[in-house]
Order: structure tokens, then C-alpha cells, then sequence
């Protein structure tokens, strides 16, 4: 898969067709691509465009060449995918959160941003996210540790973690309720 986009990261982590992707740079590179079928699959960020008539160019080239293209929409919750037979609309995975863990990439992401936390924080931050409306305390964290073959947490290790957590994401999207955590969206 390709993808043209201004943060390729944020995508590579909501889009997955197995395989690699490639980060393309610029105009020129996609056109590469697609007249060598150097991918099976083009996402594309509109916005990447320095010019808009660029955009039509690259859709008949991809029709031609039988690759699909997604278009990469942040402010829609929808990606559309356009095949040389038509358009379908895809509905994007994503947890209805502006923040998505990916934990077999061990990564997380912030309003499409990536951020940077250790392991163990981020599995903090996973759970956390997988059930705004839960409370999560140490006891609800070691039954999913469980389930996930994780370490326990403690209480002081589960602290530690929901101030990196704040510091990271900023401090009121975990809210301390009287029975633990809980994490509020933006």
C-alpha cells in the first residue's frame, strides 16, 4: 500500500492491508507508483496536494492500472474507496475516540498525532480507551491483564502510568472517579 498523505504515520496505523506500506513524498512519487504498479492499494490525503489538478490525473492512472485509491479524510468518519467498477464508502475502524492505541505496533495516537509512552503506559492507555464510559481500577486492570497475559498493575504503578497518561494527552482526559479512572474523549 501507498500512502500520500502530510502525517502517513497517523494512517499507516487506521489503515491495515497486510504487507508494507509505503511513505510517498510528493506528487511525483505517486505517479511513480502507479505507472510502475509499484502497489496494490493508494491512500491519499487530498490536502497532500500542492495543486488540485493533480488529483484527476492520478485518478485516471490509477483506474488504468487497476489500483484502488482510498481517500484519507480526517474530518469524516468515512474513507471512500474507489475501484475502476465504482465508488464504495467504507466506514473507518476506529473507536470513536481521539485517541487510538495500536498495540501490535505498540503505538499511540492523539487527534491523528502520534505520541510516544512506554509499553506498560500504553497498555495502561489501551484499556482505558477500549471503555470510556468504565471505571478502571486496579482490579478491573489485572482481569484484562489477565485475559492479555500481562503483567498486574498496583496502585502506585497504576498512578505512575495516569500521570504519564495526563502529562502526554493532557490531564482531563482521565478522570479520577471514586472507584478508579476513567478516560473522557476531546
Amino acid at each position: 500500500m501507498g500512502i500520500f498523505a502530510r502525517n502517513a504515520e497517523y494512517w499507516r496505523g487506521m489503515l491495515s492491508f497486510g504487507g508494507s506500506v509505503v511513505r510517498l513524498s510528493s506528487e511525483n512519487q505517486v505517479f511513480e507508483v502507479l505507472g510502475d504498479a509499484k502497489v496494490n492499494v493508494l491512500g491519499v490525503e487530498l490536502a497532500s496536494f500542492d495543486n488540485t489538478a493533480w488529483i484527476g490525473a492520478m485518478l485516471d492512472q490509477a483506474q488504468s492500472a487497476r489500483i484502488p485509491v482510498l481517500f484519507l479524510l480526517q474530518e469524516w468518519p468515512w474513507v471512500v474507496r474507489v475501484m475502476p467498477d465504482g465508488t464504495v464508502l467504507y466506514r473507518m475502524q476506529s473507536q470513536g475516540s481521539c485517541t487510538r492505541v495500536d498495540l501490535n505496533r505498540r503505538q499511540c495516537f492523539h487527534k491523528g498525532m502520534p505520541i510516544v509512552l512506554p509499553w506498560r503506559v500504553t497498555q495502561t492507555l489501551a484499556l482505558l480507551v477500549s471503555d470510556p464510559s468504565r471505571t478502571w481500577n486496579v482490579r478491573a486492570f489485572n482481569l484484562a491483564a489477565l485475559e492479555n497475559g500481562w503483567n498486574p498493575w498496583t496502585d502506585n504503578v497504576l498512578k505512575v502510568h495516569v500521570h504519564h497518561i495526563r502529562q502526554s494527552l493532557g490531564p482531563e482526559h482521565i478522570r479520577r472517579v471514586s472507584d478508579g479512572y476513567q478516560f473522557n474523549n476531546c
